[in-house]
This record gives C-alpha cells, structure tokens and sequence, in this order.
C-alpha cells in the first residue's frame, strides 16, 4: 500500500482523476492501476504525479517506456534496473547487496543479466533453446524472484510502464505475470496505454482519461499566460480540432515561439492573425522549428535520440553527435526548452508526438545514417544494448 496524501496541482481539470489514483494507491488490495486515454491527454504527467508523491514518502520508484513500435522486453529492463539502483542506494555496503541479490536470485540471475548490464555480466542461461512462451516464463519467474528480494527492505515499491499497451510476446507476458502474482507484497504497477492500444491485461483500477472541458482547458491556457484569461480564451477560439493538455501547452510554446504570443510590460499581447496561422501547423513541428538549421549540434541530438527510440545512452549519444565538450550546454538547452528529459545516464524525449515530428522531417539517407553510427558506437561500447545495435544495424541496410 503507498500512502499517497497529495499529488502535485499540476494536471488542471484532472482533479477526479487525480482523487480516484491516489485512492488507488492507498488501497492494498490493488495492483494494477491502468491510465487510458488519447495521445497528450496526461496519462503520463499523472503517473509521474504519482512517483513524485510516492518518492518523497520513500518508496522505490522507477518508470519503463515503450517508444513507438518497440514491442519488446527493453523497457521492462530499464524499469527493474532503475529499481536494482535504488534498492542498492539504501544500503550500507551495495557491492555486498549486489552479491546477496545474485545468490537469492540463483540461475535467475543470468536471465536479468541478459535483460539489463546493471544485473551483472553472466553468460546467457544454458540449456537447450526454449520456445518462446518457456522464455517468457523464465523471465517473468526471474523478475518476480527480484521483486521480492527488493521488497524485503520494507519499502513500497511503484513501477510505471509507459504504453505498455505496445507490449508483445515475452514483454506482455512478464506484465500479466507482475499483474496477477498473488506473492510481491508492496508493489503497486501503473500502467499508461492510449486509447486503441488496449493491453490484455486488465487493471485492478481503469482510469478514462477523457477529452477535457472547455473550462478545464481554458484554466491550463490562463495558468501558462500568467492568469490572463481573456487571451487564454482568444487562443482557444482559434484553436482548430480537438485539444489535449500536452498539444495545448505545445501550441502555447509554439505561438510565443511564431511572437504571436509577446510578453509585454503590461501583460501577454496576442496576435490572432498569425495565431491563426501558427496553430494550422503542427505544434511539435513549430516547436522544432528555430532549431533546424540554427543550432546543428542541439539538432544532431534531437534526430539522434529519435533514431535510437527513447532513453538513449547518454555518452554514446554524444559520440554519436561527435559534440565532445559542447555536448552538456546542448543538453541543458534541450531540457530547458522541455523537448527531452535527463535522467540519470539516459537521455528521453519528453513525448511521442516530438519523436514523430522529428522522424517526420528526417530524410530516408539521415536516418539511416544516424543509424549506422549508433550502431557502429553500441557495437564498441562495453554492456551495451546488443537487441537496440541489431535493430538499429538492420535500419542503417547493414548485413
């Protein structure tokens, strides 16, 4: 059970949401939360509401993302590593708790070892080759036996799984096993999947995160334009088809960003003509807009970590750009303008919709290029995502 008190005010108009989540945590008979709705509706934002909440009360937390058209074990393993990583901080000697994990874990331990570098270096598990659903088994079997040692040290543990709705075979199957395990005390799962990508496995909790009032988006406009709510609804009056929270605070930025949105002495000036002009666009593209062509090392960067799919590894992608010591004002001035997120050694777009704006504007012979120098710098890199370099071989046309 995580006792949740309060969530950050941060989703405006998703207050009903917001008291039914927290509920949910602090409810001990409930697993699986699942949040669900369309493309920038807040799933996300919410989940991380509740991460933040359930961090400052001390619980483990880690989130795994499914990027677009990755249906594979990949985020799974970056979840249970972010959680290896925190559980090892708590104690006194991590190199020991290492050890002591390894050897509860048994030959599980080369199962995770396979799925992520931070569970150790073992050779693949020996034996003759399994079907695919005996895999699927032996993971899940794994993961649940880690869970368990990491519950051990009486902390609530939160995993998030980012559109886990894109889970296929062995990553669907570990999820329905984590989901209906009745033996992993403390452990709660959010999971986040849009709306037409529906997982099999139904959550203890569904939340529907619905298309938001009027009023409810005009709140968010007048919050981003300093509590101007004349022109907060004069953007709104121009905006053309449906809005989400995540395309609203996009188009926003994309509006100052066309200076059809100006901050003056007296207050924020809006221009509906060019208003009018900026939002028949796509906000993700207007977003990118004043980096293509201006800035090659923060676009090098951005293209990059959109060939790579999400949570790049930080010193390849820099490799991979050849930025050297440009690379940190790079990345500082990508997280400032809200386009990507550090954490830890991984480097993440912020939203699909800015990959896909990014993927949109990249020529065939640029992607594969990019490609091929990820690939090329994985090939080199010690522990690295051998799955990822293949995949990434394959889209670059190398044998």
């Amino acid at each position: 059970m995580l006792e949740v008190a309060v969530l950050a005010p941060s989703n405006l108009g998703r207050e009903a949401e917001r008291h039914r989540l927290m509920a949910a945590l602090e409810d001990p008979a409930v697993r699986l939360i699942v949040l669900r709705g369309e493309a920038g509706a807040g799933k996300t934002a919410l989940a991380r509401e509740a991460m933040q909440a359930a961090a400052e009360q001390e619980a483990l937390v880690a989130l795994g993302k499914h990027a677009e058209g990755e249906a594979g074990v990949r985020a799974a393993g970056q979840a249970l590593a972010r959680l290896l990583d925190q559980a090892l901080e708590q104690l006194h000697d991590p190199e020991a708790g290492l050890a002591s994990l390894r050897q509860a874990l048994g030959p599980a331990a080369a199962v995770l070892a396979a799925l992520d570098p931070a569970f150790g270096s073992d050779e693949a598990p020996s034996g003759a080759p399994l079907t695919a659903e005996a895999a699927a088994e032996r993971l899940a079997f794994a993961a649940i036996r880690f869970l368990r040692w990491v519950a051990g040290l009486g902390l609530p543990i939160l995993l998030v799984l980012d559109d886990w709705g894109r889970a296929r075979g062995q990553a669907a199957i570990l999820y329905e096993r984590l989901a209906r395990e009745p033996d992993l005390p403390g452990v709660t799962l959010i999971a986040t999947e849009r709306s037409g990508e529906e997982s099999a496995t139904a959550g203890d909790v569904t939340l529907e995160l619905g298309p938001l009032s009027r009023e409810a988006l005009h709140a968010i406009a007048a919050a981003r334009l300093d509590g101007d709510a004349v022109n907060a609804s004069a953007v709104l009056a121009l905006w053309p088809g449906s809005v989400t929270p995540l395309t609203l605070i996009q188009g926003l930025a994309a509006l100052t960003d066309a200076r059809a949105l100006t901050r003056t002495a007296s207050g924020w000036r809006f221009d509906r003509a060019a208003g009018a002009a900026a939002l028949g666009q796509d906000a993700a593209q207007l977003l990118l807009g004043r980096i293509v062509g201006t800035a090659p090392d923060l676009r090098c960067l951005l293209d990059a970590i959109a060939v790579y799919g999400d949570a790049a590894p930080r010193a390849a992608l820099e490799a991979v750009c050849d930025l050297a010591d440009r690379a940190t004002p790079a990345l500082a001035t990508l997280s400032e303008e809200g386009l990507i997120e550090l954490a830890g050694g991984q480097v993440r777009l912020r939203h699909d919709t800015i990959r896909a704006a990014i993927l949109a504007s990249l020529k065939l012979p640029v992607r594969r290029r990019l490609a091929g120098r990820w690939a090329e710098q994985l090939r080199r890199t010690a522990g690295a995502d051998q799955q990822a370099m293949l995949r990434l071989r394959l889209e670059a046309g190398l044998s």
